[in-house]
């Protein structure tokens, strides 16, 4: 699972942003903090396990 997160961008120190969290269906995040974002849509089995820090 690492090895396909960084394939999609998702790296150690990244910045992401959510922007959608329902109760049903995957969670689409925002890589980047602007010229070089991309939006990520993953699953929540592999969401619960990502570690993050709020900023």
């Amino acid at each position: 699972m690492r090895r396909r997160l960084t394939e999609l961008g998702l790296v150690r120190g990244s910045t992401i942003k959510i922007i959608r969290n329902d109760n049903f269906g995957p969670i689409i995040i925002s890589l980047g903090d602007g010229s070089g974002s991309g939006r990520l849509a993953i699953g929540r089995g592999m969401a619960h396990k990502i570690m993050v820090e709020e900023l």
